[in-house]
């Protein structure tokens, strides 16, 4: 069960569709056109996601668009609005989707009745995995639950409806798939049984590393978003995130950057036509030196980070993001949030730089350490063994495919021993048998 139009999703569900594996999807959002290869493909729409395609998705979706490839949409008269009522809506949502998880468990179980899954993976707490949890409470099926950066240090904590929801997901889950260790410990404090099965691995499966790798970028490359070459990036590759992401606090980072280094080109992408971002750009002393781009496709997003001398994530809550393994695998200088599971991976000053990402100064302080040649070089050569040995796509999904089978064979055996011993009980309570 997944919000289909997330790419992680897509990477993780593409290398089971290689293997051959039956794959089905019961996807939370509409998606168009229909996705191909798999076995079969629902959708489940759970809080306002039935209006994705209508009224709704065209006022809150501003830079942060289901295609990529189509650049921004903007929403007419009401485009102003629309980062604010997109904040909103998110919140709203955030109440609403543990109330639908419950009444929409029925629809679930029906479709799972007609597939008979040898395994549900549900990759994300809110909504997917309430909605599963709920229609599995009194299966056999076994559930898998991927935890998602801010399942439980953000909407958990915030929403005390999400957190019950977060609660009941983690006493029904059977594996749990975790992008960082902290989140491990977090879903025993939620509930989860301290002998259930864990994997530790990131969240898309891992960084496919013949894209996402260092190299030579074309001049048409650098051409095309009005970029040069002989001058150094600093790429906010985060989008446009309300919640959680202080791309305010970036903008102002990135003023004093450009105050002392005048030839820094600062890129953001998924950000042009926000009239927010636009707002802070124009704000500037030299807005030339901010590049607000539309959403763009992997490919591009690949040639972007291999660009980027330094690739800023200011973010207040996280797990392990994909940006961030991306680019360390492209050899851009990490500079992120001091964050619990973001220190998982990047030791300050080694390879890559920590900051507050409520603080400015010390954003604009960690994006200047980046700008020396050789903290990067050294950096990227410490990234680089990184990614090959934790988080390259190729040697992870094997493991991810292997911990499916591992939750597959418990549960087969649970339910040998149950049907035994029940087979073994009844000549003493031979009343049951017309029950």
């Amino acid at each position: 069960m997944v919000d289909y139009r997330s790419p992680i999703a897509r990477n993780w569900i593409s290398y089971f569709l290689r293997e051959e594996h039956e794959v089905h999807v019961i996807s939370t959002f509409p998606v168009s056109p229909e996705p191909v290869g798999l076995k079969s493909f629902h959708v489940v729409p759970v809080g306002f996601s039935s209006l994705s395609t209508g009224l709704l998705r065209r006022y809150i979706s501003v830079s942060v668009v289901a295609s990529p490839s189509t650049g921004v949409r903007r929403s007419g008269r009401l485009s102003a609005f629309a980062p604010a009522v997109n904040a909103f809506g998110l919140w709203l949502m955030m109440w609403v989707f543990p109330l639908d998880a419950w009444r929409r468990r029925h629809a679930v179980r029906a479709i799972l009745a007609g597939i008979a899954p040898d395994l549900v993976h549900a990759m994300r707490i809110p909504s997917e995995g309430m909605l599963a949890s709920e229609a599995l409470w009194h299966s056999k099926i076994p559930l898998l639950v991927s935890v998602w950066g801010n399942d439980f240090t953000l909407w958990a904590k915030e929403n005390p409806f999400v957190r019950a929801g977060t609660r009941r997901a983690m006493k029904r889950t059977d594996g749990l798939h975790t992008d960082c260790r902290r989140d491990g410990r977090l879903a025993q404090e939620h509930g989860l049984a301290s002998h259930t099965p864990r994997i530790v691995m990131p969240g898309n499966g891992g960084v496919q590393r013949t894209l996402f790798a260092e190299g030579a970028v074309s001049p048409e490359v650098y051409a095309q978003w009005g970029l040069s070459p002989d001058h150094p990036v600093v790429f906010n590759p985060r989008n446009f995130r309300p919640k959680y992401v202080r791309n305010d606090v970036f903008f102002r980072a990135a003023e004093e950057v450009l105050a002392s280094h005048p030839d820094v080109q600062v890129v953001c992408v998924g950000m042009a036509g926000n009239p927010i971002a636009e707002g802070w750009r124009s704000g500037l002393a030299n807005p030339k030196g901010v590049h607000l781009l539309p959403s763009v496709t992997r490919n591009q997003m690949a040639e972007l980070f291999r660009i980027a001398d330094i690739s800023v994530s200011p973010s207040t809550h996280d797990g392990t993001p994909n940006t961030l393994l991306e680019a360390m695998a492209c050899g851009a200088f990490p500079v992120v949030g001091n964050i619990e599971s973001i220190r998982e991976w990047i030791e300050d000053g080694v390879n890559g730089a920590l900051c507050d990402p409520a603080d400015q100064a010390s954003v604009a302080a960690a994006i200047l350490k980046g700008l020396d040649g050789d903290t990067r070089a050294r950096a990227a050569a410490i990234n680089r063994r990184l990614i090959e040995q934790r988080a390259d796509f190729e040697t992870g999904m094997p493991q991810a495919e292997r911990f499916y089978e591992q939750l597959v064979a418990a549960r087969q055996s649970a339910s040998r021993i149950s049907d035994s011993g029940s087979r073994r009980r009844t000549p003493s309570q031979g009343t049951l048998d017309g029950v």
